[in-house]
């Protein structure tokens, strides 16, 4: 007879292997110990060994195990049904059908009641499947529940997307008290939950609350709230996220460090993410990706090349990403030849198949370069149909280059694969009006009512004390203060931008104010200075960010306003794409600056009045020549040192996730 000793020897040697997650060697200990017949395999055996390989993800092959151990006619134990039930989520189509069944076997041999470690595996199952009627009715039926079961159920509503039932389960687990409270799990569940979910700013004020409670953030709270930054462009939240990684010692983090890259290059604080990633003592692929996705939006293109060079130096094997990254660096320098030779040795040398990232980057390098009927062409060439993406940058380039038969052409052969948006029929109908083309700018848009497409409206954020407020073009935020004096100010600066502009209008375009309404012309876009003159902070510079569609194109911002220093990038989306100089004049503008090199003069006269004027933007119809005429008269004004240089705005932000610039108008000293 199998001595007791012997058994447990065996169990004991196949732990160790489970422990140290070595699935391989606890399975042959397993046959060993079966094919000696001293011993033979109990409960405890078999939920050893349904660990090691739940350990190590390999979720088919635990089921697979707890079936044998089944129909060995051993009935196992209340910790073998929780180690399968932790594999169901992961059984594909039948993922359901065999928890249930692995339910229905618990419930049969008493292991369910009475073992709140199986109730959390359950609540945990079917949350995972998306069956949240099941999970709450295992909680309600629990008749015990710990902090665990209450995380359970929370995790799984907020996976689900139910973050509001996340929200109420954890105010009812606050108000309970006792010995049940919400610890930092539950609390990162819902702030991940609204994150994931897209909103944002539910996320940041629940972790300020989260704060409140003195309860010290984890790094999957850290990275979750980066996240959240970077999506609403909430750099001084951001920071105070870093202050509190460095205070928890967890700034070097990988995951925390990524996200911090992220959220500083995102917010065009390159400088600031290129210290974060040196400070790493080690880095993942995510990590150099992130910094070269942050030089490659702000067209940092030797900068990036360079962090690619050491990449390569510290032997990390680059992805699609990386090269999406590096493509869109030298997409934004007009590094043609440096473009080209990368995507080659992507293809060639790395053995990676380019995706329609690639090609979108393809085709926006060449279209800038100037290089049109080759953009055009490299797209017949594709393997797989042009996507909008890679249609929009060829429009786009076409816009730059002011060539509206080709953005026709485009727009035909893009309305052939069926790919056409309202943001592309928008391309090309700003394109005839810019070029007094006007009868053709009408006849699109008629085309675009007929073909029942709508623009969506555009939308707008600015970041005040540490709280962001997003508004639409054309409505008033309920949340608003003292409307009548922003408008008050809006009205101000209308006036003074017409009469700084009357006079390029009448001149150049000829046509009256009805003329351009008929057109599409329309006032301009509601401004984010709702709370510049409620309660700005005082002698502190405000950000203020525009999104996609005609709010951010249209939206004006105010530079010295009552005095302050007023830091807008008009040109910054919401992943943050802003040429580098744009940024660094923006910094020394909004220190109140003295550096008479940072721009024209500042204070009063026609030189603010022109920079005001030109930090804005005009309506699609008049940006061109608009920017001609300033061009010559600053460069009368200032003896040629300084050149204006126009970036347009793609209307689709899928566009301007394939890294393309925002509508803006930015400073460059010939001399620097």
């Amino acid at each position: 007879m199998p001595s007791k000793r012997a058994t447990m020897s065996w169990n004991t040697l196949i732990s160790a292997y489970s422990v140290c997650c070595d699935p391989n060697n606890a399975m042959a200990t397993f046959a060993r110990m079966a094919a000696a017949g001293e011993a033979l395999p109990d409960a405890v055996t078999w939920t050893t060994l349904l660990s090691a390989h739940a350990r190590c993800g390999k979720h088919p092959v635990v089921l697979e195990l707890f079936g044998d151990m089944h129909r060995s006619g051993c009935e196992g134990n209340a910790e073998s049904v929780a180690v399968a039930l932790s594999a169901c989520p992961y059984a594909g189509d039948l993922a359901l059908a065999k928890g249930r069944a692995i339910h229905g076997y618990g419930v049969a041999k008493g292991v369910v009641r009475g073992y709140l470690f199986v109730t959390n595996s359950l609540v945990c199952m079917y949350g995972k499947l998306g069956k949240m009627d099941d999970a709450r009715e295992v909680f309600r039926e629990a008749g015990e529940r710990n902090t665990v079961t209450w995380n359970a159920l929370i995790t799984s509503y907020a996976a689900a997307g139910m973050c509001d039932e996340a929200l109420n389960v954890l105010v009812r687990m606050e108000q309970r008290g006792g010995m049940v409270a919400p610890n930092v799990m539950s609390w990162s569940a819902v702030i991940g939950g609204f994150a994931s979910s897209g909103d944002n700013e539910r996320a940041l004020e629940l972790f300020r609350r989260m704060q409140q409670q003195w309860l010290s953030p984890n790094v999957v709270t850290l990275a979750t709230v980066l996240s959240a930054c970077t999506e609403q462009l909430a750099v001084r939240l951001g920071r105070e996220v870093h202050a509190d990684a460095i205070r928890s010692m967890v700034d070097r983090h990988s995951l925390v460090a990524n996200g911090l890259i992220n959220m500083y290059a995102k917010c065009g604080r390159v400088a600031d993410a290129r210290t974060v990633f040196d400070g790493m003592k080690s880095r993942d692929l995510v990590s150099w990706n992130s910094m070269l996705a942050g030089y490659g939006m702000h067209g940092l293109c030797d900068d990036a090349l360079a962090v690619f060079t050491d990449m390569a130096e510290a032997k990390v094997d680059p992805d699609g990403v990386t090269f999406v990254a590096v493509l869109s660096a030298c997409s934004h320098a007009g590094r043609v030849s440096e473009g080209r030779r990368l995507f080659d040795q992507m293809i060639l040398e790395h053995k990676i198949s380019p995706s329609m990232e690639h090609y979108t980057c393809m085709v926006d390098l060449l279209g800038r370069a100037g290089l049109l009927k080759e953009a055009s062409e490299f797209i017949e060439t594709m393997p797989m149909g042009a996507d909008l993406c890679v249609w929009g940058a060829l429009l786009n380039s076409c816009r730059i280059h002011g060539d509206a038969a080709m953005a026709e052409a485009t727009i035909a052969k893009a309305l052939q694969a069926g790919v056409v948006t309202t943001g592309n029929h928008t391309l090309i109908t700003n394109l005839y009006a810019a070029c007094g083309m006007w009868d053709d700018s009408k006849r699109v848009r008629v085309m675009t009512r007929e073909a029942g497409l709508r623009k969506n409206p555009g939308q707008s954020w600015v970041e005040v004390k540490n709280k962001v407020f997003a508004f639409m073009a054309g409505s008033v935020p309920p949340s608003m203060p003292r409307a009548e004096d922003v408008f008050r100010v809006l009205d101000d600066l209308y006036r003074e931008m017409d009469d700084q502009r009357r006079a390029i209008e009448e001149d150049h375009i000829g046509v009256g104010r009805e003329r351009r309404d008929e057109h599409g012309v329309g006032p301009l876009a509601q401004l984010d200075v709702q709370d510049l003159v409620a309660d700005p902070p005082p002698g502190g510079p405000l950000v203020g960010v525009g999104e996609e569609g005609d709010a951010a194109r249209e939206g004006l911002p105010v530079d010295e306003v009552q005095g302050r220093g007023r830091r807008h990038r008009p040109d910054v989306g919401p992943l943050g794409e802003a040429p580098a100089e744009d940024l660094e004049l923006d910094r020394r503008h909004a220190a109140g600056g003295g550096d008479q090199d940072a721009g024209p003069p500042r204070p009063g006269g026609a030189g603010a009045r022109r920079r005001l004027l030109l930090r804005g933007h005009c309506t699609c119809e008049l940006r061109w020549l608009y920017v001609l005429e300033m061009k010559r008269q600053l460069s009368e004004i200032t003896e040629g040192r300084w050149e204006v240089i126009a970036a347009l705005t793609p209307l689709d932000r899928k566009l301007s996730r394939r890294g393309t610039r925002k509508a803006g108008v930015s400073w460059r000293n010939k001399q620097q």
